[in-house]
Formats: C-alpha cells, sequence, structure tokens
C-alpha cells in the first residue's frame, strides 16, 4: 500500500505591508499585537493597556526600525470644572481621577527623525522667547510698556510650546479607561490591519 502524499510546504509569506502584522519581538511587560487586542474605530486606535503595537511606523505607515514606549494619561472633561475652585482644587480632582496606561509603538528613521527636531525646536523656541522677554524688560526699564511686554511673551511662548508639543507627540489619548486605551494620531496603514470595534465606550 502505497504511503499516503506528503502535504506541500507552504510557500513563503512576501515581504508586504500585510505581513508587518506579524507579532514583534516586544519587551517583557508588554503583550505582542495579537488579535482581540486592537481595534479601529474611525481614525480612533482602541487598545488594551500595555501592548505592543505591529512594526508599522504609526506617523508614516512605513516599516519601523526604531520602538518607543509611550506612557499615556487621560482625565475627564469634566475635572475642568475643579478650575472654578482655584488650581489646586483641579489638580487634586484631576489626580484622583487620571487613568494611566501603556503602549509600545514603532516609527521609521525619518519620523523619528522629524520628531526629534521639533522637540528640539520647543526647546530652542522656548529659550529664546525667555530670553526676548528678560532683554526687552531690560532695555524697557522704568517704562509703562514692561507689563505689555511681558504679557505678549507669555502669550507666544505658550502657542510656541503647544505648537512644538502637538508636532512632536506620537499620539494623542481620547479616552482611557480601566483595561483599554483610545488615541488617535495613528497612520491609517496600522489602523487598516485591525477589525472594528463594536463593542460599547464605557
Amino acid at each position: 500500500m502505497d504511503n499516503p502524499a506528503t502535504p506541500a510546504t507552504p510557500p513563503p509569506i512576501p515581504n508586504s505591508l500585510e505581513n508587518l502584522y506579524a507579532a514583534p519581538q516586544s519587551a517583557a511587560e508588554f503583550q505582542p499585537h495579537q488579535a482581540g487586542n486592537m481595534w479601529r474605530l474611525g481614525n480612533l486606535l482602541i487598545a488594551t493597556k500595555n501592548t505592543e503595537l505591529p512594526p508599522i511606523c504609526i506617523k508614516t505607515g512605513a516599516p519601523a526600525t526604531i520602538y518607543k514606549t509611550r506612557k499615556l494619561a487621560w482625565h475627564s472633561p469634566w475635572a475642568y470644572l475643579g478650575l472654578l475652585l482655584g488650581l489646586i482644587p483641579f489638580v487634586i480632582v484631576a489626580a484622583i481621577i487620571t487613568k494611566r496606561g501603556s503602549l509600545r509603538v514603532g516609527l521609521s528613521a525619518e519620523a523619528a527623525a522629524a520628531r526629534n527636531k521639533w522637540i528640539a525646536a520647543g526647546w530652542i523656541g522656548t529659550v529664546a522667547i525667555i530670553a526676548g522677554m528678560v532683554v526687552g524688560a531690560k532695555n524697557l526699564a522704568d517704562s509703562d510698556s514692561i507689563p505689555m511686554v511681558i504679557g505678549l511673551g507669555i502669550i507666544l511662548l505658550l502657542t510656541w510650546v503647544i505648537i512644538a508639543s502637538k508636532k512632536a507627540a506620537l499620539m494623542t489619548p481620547k479616552r482611557i479607561s480601566e483595561t483599554h486605551i483610545f488615541v488617535n494620531g495613528v497612520h491609517p496603514a496600522v489602523l487598516e490591519g485591525f477589525p472594528t470595534w463594536t463593542y460599547p465606550i464605557k
């Protein structure tokens, strides 16, 4: 009696973008991407806490070569009502209700370089604006214009810090629950590999 034919060995998976969704090597404290711990909802990425994303750059969709751990924090917008009672009550309320979680994400070399440039620009611009405020106030000694110069400098400083921070940010948490993290700012090429979230958002 003839032996049954040996099953043919399946062909190797081509090195395509889809193959990037294979589980990457991860740090021991992170669970690799697998079915059941990542979803998409519109432009939101939803992941269980302490998950490692696929090795795709979250900013460009290109293969990732650099990996970073992002520790995220979020609190309900209702916490800002504490500002009606003052800064200290707001800080206390926000600290109590803030939820935290971590994700390990991939970046391409180009995306990492662009982010580093914005971080450097943020620091350089901050120092330059503060120095300009000091020099301006010194040159306008005993002048009624000093408060205006300082006020404009503070507005310019805050505006620049916000712009640089947004440009350098990898992702923005929209919500963090006890078990899941909801973030935006992730490239569609990463999101398209995940199933659609169909559960209630709590």
